[in-house]
């Protein structure tokens, strides 16, 4: 038998694992600071610097870079702020045990911070790590697309498929030098974001393109808040071999080294210097041949078939929603609010017809100066949201990755201590869908001997889930010579307890 073979490359999602874990030591405070009193707020930017597979587990190394604000045991009882990293190990043992050419994704996000004075000059930290992690395979098979043999008789479909072409990584650094209108007396606290993603083919590369955006919040040399923000722009080149306009490329940015200090040089400037590694996965459709079952009325065939899982219509849908809450603050000084840190609050997400809806919620913390107590104080609102994003091609079998960014807030005094909070959101939405198909990757061929053939007609009845192919196929014919002696005007159609006359070839078969 001659055939022809065609290797594809199996992206495949193997697994999901979520969870939480806890990273905890003690901060120690500098002798340039003074005593603890109280914890007004901690907030965290999370940073990964090691993704790695060993021994069948996934090994993820990392820290926070913590922001603890804090009421001073002085007698002005005045304001300060330190500044330590946290670092984090954690390797997870997943239940899938073949992990060649396997890797993985991994969402991590701060929970909760709980910071405990266990003397003036330190303070136990615990910081509860959400994880999700995605399992994916990169397996190269070879399968039969193509058989030509006249004798050999075969069904199959020609199928577009979405499936990994390369994948490459650079890294795009945002440094700055901030500007501030007065003269810093100490950094409280700062946010850290992605924002503005774009991506351009350019020369057999991807051109990748953000903004980090630092949301700082300080204190001056008056001892008055202020907050400031700075955008960096950031672009790096990814190597993509072949890459084209038509394809659909992935893109993750990860922190993975994070410096923001005041400038030596200057006591109005901040230093920035931020890493990310840019990800990026590069998906191409091509069409396929399947053969999906086959058979000679000369020989024996055995097949070898491997189920795998497939993906068609990949693509990325984008959404924006703003979400609004009218919260209540009426101690708050000044009417000024300054937000240290955004995160997500167990967002789900759903097929339902020819939408995807989202349900979750965005907790906010901010700080603000009480008119009561003359001091900073912390709060976290939680703000409910539901989103829905039409979509066509969607069903059971729709897998869904959903990347979310917060591309504004704003917290706008309206009367009485009573304030309106907005949070603008991005979503971007990696949808595909799966379908399992057998791939034939081997056939073992036995010749008949001729003392076994013999011609033959049968009479057979049709029975419930007969088709012509099945029949043909049983008894070693052809569809062909079946529809000929039954003189059959529709193949696709036959009756349950129809009688069809059989040419049969192969005694060695039974009915």
């Amino acid at each position: 038998m001659d055939y022809k073979t065609d290797k594809i490359l199996l992206n495949q999602e193997v697994e999901r694992i979520s969870g939480a874990f806890i990273a905890e030591d003690s901060i120690i405070i500098p002798d340039v600071k003074p005593d603890v009193l109280s914890i007004i707020d901690a907030s965290a930017n999370l940073y990964v610097y090691k993704k790695e597979i060993s021994n069948n587990k996934l090994k993820i190394d990392g820290g926070i870079h913590l922001n603890t604000i804090y009421t001073a045991d002085d007698e002005k009882n005045s304001t300060r702020a330190i500044h330590n990293t946290l670092d984090f190990s954690r390797a997870i043992e997943p239940k899938e045990k073949n992990l060649d050419n396997a890797y993985f994704s991994c969402l991590l996000n701060v929970r909760n911070i709980e910071s405990k004075i266990v003397n003036g000059r330190k303070i136990s930290v615990k910081a509860s790590i959400e994880y999700e992690i995605i399992i994916y395979s990169n397996r190269e098979i070879e399968y039969i697309s193509q058989i030509d043999d006249s004798d050999v008789q075969k069904i199959g479909k020609a199928i577009d498929i979405s499936t990994l072409k390369n994948h490459g990584e650079t890294v795009c650094s945002a440094k700055e030098r901030m500007s501030l209108e007065d003269n810093l007396a100490d950094i409280l606290s700062y946010n850290i974001s992605v924002r503005n993603k774009e991506q351009k083919v350019s020369y057999n590369k991807i051109l990748s393109k953000a903004e980090c955006v630092i949301d700082l919040i300080y204190m001056n040399e008056e001892n008055q808040i202020r907050s400031y923000q700075e955008i960096i722009p950031m672009m790096g080149f990814i190597d993509m071999p072949g890459v084209s306009n038509e394809e659909l490329s992935v893109i993750n940015y990860e922190a993975r080294n994070i410096s923001i200090r005041p400038d030596s040089e200057s006591n109005n400037n901040v230093s920035v210097d931020i890493d990310f590694n840019v990800d990026c996965n590069l998906y191409e459709t091509r069409a396929i041949n399947v053969i999906e079952d086959l058979y000679s009325p000369e020989e024996e065939i055995t097949l070898y078939q491997e189920e795998v899982n497939l993906f068609q219509n990949r693509n990325r849908l984008e959404s924006s929603c703003e979400i609004c809450e009218k919260i209540n603050v009426s101690d708050a000084k000044d009417s000024k609010i300054y937000i240290t840190q955004i995160s997500r609050n167990n967002i789900s997400q759903k097929i339902s017809g020819e939408s995807i809806s989202f349900e979750g919620s965005i907790n906010v913390d901010f700080l603000f100066e009480s008119n009561i107590t003359n001091r900073l104080e912390q709060r976290t609102q939680s703000i409910e949201f539901a989103h829905n994003v039409k979509a066509d091609d969607i069903n059971s079998n729709t897998e869904l990755h959903t990347d979310f960014e917060i591309y504004n807030i704003e917290c706008v005094s309206v009367q009485n201590g009573e304030y309106e909070l907005k949070v603008g959101l991005n979503l971007f939405i990696n949808k595909n869908s799966k379908i399992k198909t057998n791939l034939i990757n081997n056939v073992k061929i036995d010749k008949i001997e001729q003392n076994k053939r013999q011609n033959s007609l049968i009479i057979y009845f049709v029975k419930e889930g007969d088709t012509l192919w099945k029949i043909a196929k049983r008894f070693k014919t052809t569809i062909e010579e079946i529809i000929e002696v039954n003189g059959i005007e529709n193949e696709n159609k036959l009756e349950v307890g129809e009688q069809l006359f059989i040419p049969r070839h192969v005694s060695k078969c039974t009915c």
